[in-house]
């Protein structure tokens, strides 16, 4: 549980592989040493099943509050790995290069990135030069909700912190996170929900060129919010299931209402 799961081709044959992460029984607990029971493996895709593969995941820190993205960012043809969470003392944001083999740890390409947990981190063309960059958002401190986000730009060599996309990003955590052209424009945008450093539900949209706020149609902000919320609250155990199932479908329905009117973008 609290773990990511993500799916793509690490061994070219042709099948998608799934690499998994998570807590396996309170690996993430500060106040216990439960590091050892985070969890970090590859399943590799024969055509027919799903096998653990120890000679992939040999390098894999095993992780909790984990968030987690596939793609070819150093452009050598197969598919690399980023990944951000928390194991019992430490939290991690790592690349993994291919190296056709195995996932093997990447300093370089880590080195800049902040550490953070329990939120996500997601590769796209951000900056339209055909190299995949990074968005993470999380808690960078042990005591959650003091959360971050950042874009980081492919330089090809290194994810580099980039100051103008990032600055105007609202960190957010336990929440999702979507790159894609909401608006038709031909970039890419960016919309991400979760909990606050004032542990309040937000959801954002930022548009390009340098992903800034922009406001949404205020009630389908609202029932968005209000469908997250209760989501989250329906995961703690807060309010019933059946409760729970006939607000998202209300919510929902205002929702498919405001649809056309959900992106209101002043560029």
């Amino acid at each position: 549980y609290n773990g990511a799961m993500m799916s793509g081709d690490l061994d070219s044959n042709g099948y998608n592989d799934v690499i998994m992460f998570g807590d396996l029984a309170g690996c993430t607990d500060y106040t216990k040493n439960t590091t050892a029971h985070c969890y970090g493996k590859i399943f590799t895709n024969n055509g027919t099943t799903l096998t653990a593969n120890n000679n992939w995941s040999v390098n894999l820190t095993g992780l909790g509050h984990a968030g987690g993205a596939l793609g070819d960012i150093d452009k050598d043809n197969d598919t690399d790995l980023v990944v951000i969470g928390r194991n019992a003392a430490t939290i991690y944001a790592q690349v993994y290069l291919n190296n056709g083999t195995a996932l093997s740890y990447n300093k370089v390409w880590s080195s800049n990135l902040t550490n953070v947990y329990g939120g996500d981190a997601l590769l796209a063309y951000i900056n339209d030069d055909n190299l995949l960059d990074l968005y993470i958002t999380g808690c960078n401190a042990t005591s959650c909700p003091t959360t971050y986000a950042a874009v980081y730009t492919n330089n090809e060599t290194s994810f580099i912190y980039n100051l103008s996309y990032s600055s105007n990003l609202s960190g957010t955590s336990f929440g999702k996170s979507l790159i894609f052209d909401a608006d038709n424009d031909n970039d890419n945008d960016l919309i991400a929900t979760g909990i606050s450093a004032l542990m309040i539900c937000n959801g954002y949209f930022f548009a390009p060129t340098i992903f800034r706020f922009v406001d949404t149609n205020i009630w389908s902000l609202f029932f968005t919010l209000t469908l997250f919320c209760i989501t989250l609250l329906y995961l703690k155990q807060k309010i019933s299931g059946t409760v729970t199932f006939f607000l998202t479908i209300a919510t929902m329905f205002v929702f498919m209402l405001f649809w056309n009117g959900w992106f209101i973008i002043a560029l």
